[in-house]
């Protein structure tokens, strides 16, 4: 059985009704239980990861003189304030890891409308950004980003996207963060716990969270009541996992707990830390919202405003 098979069954689901929806999550879940039980359980994360209040520069910086993101400027910017950088990495057709967000070149290249997946690297670093800002730069390849976290003594979060090729992006990354020697200073993280799952095997003491929250596929929403209704329930599996680790172990190996700001309350941050996972919360452009998490205990606060004060 293939999660992606069932992924892409939900994506088709716009006109199906609930209890199809319903009958797909006692599939998906019983996928999940049975690839999950055969992963030990990972060690606790390190300490570097464990400081309360850590800023972590969302896609860099997304600021006026670099506002879309996971371009070397905006990595520039969040370095004078951040205690570590996230990014998004996507394979390409030649099998280099690029740091691009969507799935699609539309929202943030000029030019025709391509799936990143199917681009080489010279096709796609030779696109021009839409945003005026930013049309100076090129698509980063995942090493260029590293090298200069590794100058700068930053922690990387590294964001795996999309919902194939699984198994070609966690090896193609873990080669690129270990020809860079800087595995000790890289969590990975993913909405996909396919993903998770993969990286958890090949790197087994490896940081890593599962990205949960209100949406947890939005590559996958369509109108249907089934896909809605599916979307809601895996969010809510999942961080009930955070704290039931007998149902899916440590959440597919999972280090971290990484949500939507808005889930973390005191109690659970209390729950989620006495099951041995850190924590962090997204994306967080409010100083009144940053001051309020660190001090609930929130390991980690992913901002697209580095410089937010807490």
């Amino acid at each position: 059985l293939k999660l992606q098979f069932l992924y892409f069954i939900a994506s088709k689901m716009k006109t199906l009704d609930l209890s199809i929806g319903i009958g797909v999550c006692g599939i998906v879940t019983a996928c999940v239980v049975w690839r999950s039980i055969r992963l030990p359980r990972p060690s606790i994360p390190a300490t570097h990861w464990s400081r309360t209040g850590g800023i972590v520069g969302h896609r860099g910086a997304r600021v006026k003189q670099c506002p879309t993101g996971n371009t070397m400027s905006a990595f520039k910017s969040a370095s004078k304030d951040a205690v570590a950088l996230e990014l998004d990495v996507q394979i390409t057709a030649d099998d280099e890891i690029v740091v691009f967000h969507d799935l699609r070149t539309k929202r943030h290249l000029q030019g025709e409308d391509s799936v990143v997946m199917k681009m080489t690297l010279a096709e796609i670093q030779s696109r021009t950004f839409v945003a005026e800002a930013d049309q100076g730069e090129r698509v980063p390849k995942l090493e260029d980003i590293l090298l200069y976290a590794k100058s700068k003594d930053l922690k990387v979060l590294v964001e795996l996207k999309g919902w194939s090729r699984s198994m070609d992006l966690c090896r193609r990354t873990l080669e690129v963060i270990d020809s860079c020697g800087y595995r000790d200073q890289v969590m990975i993280i993913s909405f996909n716990p396919i993903h998770v799952y993969d990286m958890r095997r090949l790197a087994h003491d490896m940081p890593t969270a599962l990205i949960v929250g209100d949406g947890l596929i939005p590559d996958l929403l369509g109108g249907g009541s089934a896909v809605k209704f599916l979307t809601k329930w895996l969010d809510q599996l999942f961080i009930w996992s955070a704290l039931k680790p007998s149902l899916l172990p440590t959440l597919l190996g999972s280090t971290t707990v990484a949500a939507d700001y808005h889930m973390f309350t005191p109690s659970l941050v209390k729950e989620i830390t006495e099951q041995g996972f850190t924590t962090d919360a997204w994306t967080v452009n409010r100083q009144e919202d940053a001051s309020s998490l660190a001090a609930i205990g929130v390991n980690l606060i992913t901002t697209d405003i580095p410089s937010i004060r807490l």
